[in-house]
């Protein structure tokens, strides 16, 4: 009966044993798994709020989130404690995933929904790869970030956009084993700790570039709808069942962009389907002129606000939280002075980064006065020619048929006189392209902040169109188009013609 007994007890050892190999095994995967993977603002947004306190609201979403709301502006003007839960590129099932992430810590009091992501195409898994592994890989490794990524998948399966290496999202150690270096970096060892906090409370300064001059949109307003992407749709219903089981509140809001008829009319379907669950939508694109939004001033790209437009978004959005919904306002309370101190540090960096905005907006607008100024050059072309070879511009030149001279002054962007044909396409004295032969088809390209698209080519087939309008090339020569990046517009268009012995003479294209 001892003999048993012994045997017994030498059984469980062996299984304590092996059960404490099998959680030695998984720290080590774990923690190994932590240490390799990348480190940066998704990971710090997404690892940081597990190491705060309770938030009244939180906004997940992705980039059009957390360049969007100011959490220590709401702070000290509305009293309200916010955080962004938000990744570049955040997809719809991700934003489920980090719901589902945030409520299983903590409850705010009003979760706010960035809906652009429910907009347009699914688009694949290949073209999403990067975006989509560092949103996944931000969460940690638990039953809920399997389900993240399974419903991920799933949904790039279903718009026909799944090819990947599925194994590798669900152990992404197997992505990033050979990633050496990061053993060596400080801020991976504190990842890997879950040590971190997000600095601005997930907000993001964008200081490089922070200006672009962005041209308000016209003829967006419409009561029109247009149905959503279908899986887009089935995420969007997912997530509001989601919200709806857990009784928490929330607000679908879309921040201001340059916003089309098209995406109006899906933002208009996206406000039924949230009221038909209970949910409002603030669609901040109806109230452009109430924000006080600037599109020359308050973008820092044609689709992301700057901290200029993101300071009058937070406090129209807060406004419109404040009259809907009940969120204290915490100013003056003792348990809660660590936010002045800290909003003290963010407005040292909003201050920073709007001089930067002010610097560059200023001087894109000299180079535009400067380059409305081309088509008063009469005489000098060389003149002409230094004034258009500005960083601010892209030039546009082909040649057609008999071309001036070859003492042309045209070194600044390697073109001549002479029997060659040419194309140059250059920013500034920077060639973008070249070519000294008649291509079979046009080059294309896109150009300025608004991504205009142009075409060009020269002799016989020779051709040039901006925005798609075509410009007149019937007479012989060289065709030089100066095109201001910023203000995206034409600023001057000229031909320069002659022959061989005779010199050169140029003019200015009268309507351009």
């Amino acid at each position: 009966m001892g003999h048993v007994s012994a045997k017994i007890r030498a059984g469980y050892k062996k299984m304590l044993n092996f059960a404490g190999f099998l959680i030695l095994l998984g720290f080590v995967f774990t923690r190994t798994t932590y240490l390799f993977r990348n480190c940066g603002m998704d990971r710090e947004h997404v690892l940081g709020i597990r190491n705060e306190e309770k938030f009244d609201v939180v906004c997940i979403g992705g980039s059009s989130t957390f360049v969007y709301w100011e959490p220590y502006l709401a702070w000290k003007e509305y009293g309200m404690t916010s955080y962004n839960l938000a990744t570049n590129s955040a997809n719809p099932p991700v934003i489920s995933g980090y719901t589902k992430y945030l409520l299983r810590m903590q409850k705010p009091e009003l979760v706010v929904i960035d809906v652009r992501s429910f907009t347009g195409g699914t688009g694949t898994i290949s073209s999403d790869e990067g975006p989509v592994r560092k949103m996944t890989d931000s969460l940690p490794l638990s039953i809920q970030r399997i389900q993240t990524v399974t419903d991920t998948l799933n949904y790039y399966n279903a718009s026909g956009g799944g090819q990947s290496d599925n194994l590798s999202f669900y152990f992404d150690i197997a992505k990033y084993h050979n990633e050496y270096a990061r053993l060596g970096g400080e801020v991976n060892w504190k990842y890997m700790a879950g040590k971190c906090k997000s600095r601005y409370k997930g907000f993001e300064f964008i200081s490089n570039p922070c200006h672009a001059v962005i041209k308000e949109p016209e003829d967006y307003r419409t009561k029109e709808r247009a149905e959503l992407d279908p899986v887009k749709e089935k995420s969007l219903k997912a997530l509001l069942e989601e919200l709806k089981k857990s009784r928490v509140n929330a607000l679908f809001a879309a921040g201001p962009i340059p916003v089309s008829k098209d995406t109006q009319m899906q933002y208009n379907t996206i406000s039924d389907i949230a009221a038909s669950y209970g949910c409002e939508f603030l669609n901040t694109n109806d109230y452009y002129e109430e924000m006080g939004l600037d599109f020359s001033k308050d973008f820092y790209n044609a689709g992301h606000v700057n901290v200029y437009g993101a300071e009058k978004y937070t406090r129209f959005t807060a406004d419109f939280i404040k009259e809907h919904y009940r969120i204290a306002d915490h100013r003056g309370d003792e348990a809660y002075e660590q936010w002045d101190a800290d909003y003290l540090e963010a407005k040292e960096q909003e201050m920073a980064v709007k001089a930067l905005i002010d610097e560059q907006a200023d001087a894109k607008e000299k180079a535009n006065r400067a380059g409305k100024r081309l088509k008063t050059v009469k005489e000098d072309f060389l003149e002409w020619c230094g004034m258009a070879a500005d960083e601010n511009y892209t030039v546009l030149i082909l040649s057609k048929g008999n071309k001036p001279a070859a003492g042309m002054p045209g070194r600044l962007w390697n073109i001549t006189g002479g029997e060659r044909e040419l194309i140059r396409v250059c920013t500034g004295r920077q060639a973008v392209y070249e070519s000294d032969a008649v291509l079979d088809e046009a080059y294309h390209g896109v150009f300025g902040s608004d991504n205009k698209g142009y075409e060009i080519n020269c002799g016989e087939k020779g051709c040039l169109a901006v925005d798609g309008r075509q410009y007149d090339l019937k007479k012989d020569g060289i065709y030089i188009l100066v095109f201001d990046n910023h203000y995206n517009q034409v600023l001057d268009m000229v031909r320069v013609s002659g022959k061989d012995k005779q010199g050169y003479v140029w003019e200015h294209f009268k309507k351009f």
